[in-house]
């Protein structure tokens, strides 16, 4: 590019179609980013940062399968360091790099975290000397409640493990082929 297109490009107003496609709303992730560095730069060092600084908190969020910040906002006080650990494990052990398998892996913790929660509570139900008509409603609830929380754990662990199964190829060139113990798969040969 020669010296004069450059020194164009820089002195001509942009487009009104141009300045649109530069509009984004507050929550975009690429103007959060901006913001977000912005702050960083103009923070002392050793400065802390609230909570209700909503633009880092969002940045954060955006390294969601790195930080857990928002995994630890949906578990309970004492569960969210070991519900971020355990994500970070299962990534590690499954192997996880696309978006979708770190978002397994993290329900899948997410999943474990809500079980051990639920059983706490559980317990305490059950370590109750009477029962009224209320607590049998509530253990009732809870069982249910845990049920479905190792169901959604046992299935995301399932669903990362088949993502991480090479896909099965098979080609059958026969008239008949026997594919399961009391499978067969039969092609019907017209004759004419």
């Amino acid at each position: 590019m020669s010296k004069s297109m450059d020194t164009k490009a820089l002195t001509t107003n942009p487009s009104p179609e141009e300045k649109l496609s530069q509009l984004g709303t507050d929550v975009d992730p690429v103007m959060v980013k901006a913001r977000a560095i912005k702050r960083l730069e103009g923070a002392k060092e050793g400065e802390s940062f609230s909570a209700d600084d909503t633009d880092l908190i969002r940045a954060m969020t955006l390294n969601e399968f790195d930080n857990g910040v928002l995994l630890a906002a949906c578990t309970g006080q004492t569960s969210r360091t070991f519900a971020i650990d355990l994500m970070r494990k299962i990534q590690r052990e499954y192997l996880c790099e696309k978006s979708s398998e770190k978002a397994t892996a993290e329900m899948a913790a997410a999943s474990y975290v809500r079980a051990l929660d639920v059983q706490r509570v559980f317990n305490n139900f059950l370590s109750k000397d009477s029962f009224g008509d209320l607590s049998i409603k509530v253990i009732s609830v809870l069982g249910k409640e845990l049920d479905r929380a190792n169901r959604h754990y046992l299935t995301a662990i399932q669903t990362l493990r088949s993502l991480k199964q090479p896909p099965m190829q098979l080609n059958i060139k026969a008239t008949t082929a026997v594919v399961g113990q009391n499978q067969i798969v039969q092609a019907n040969n017209e004759t004419k």
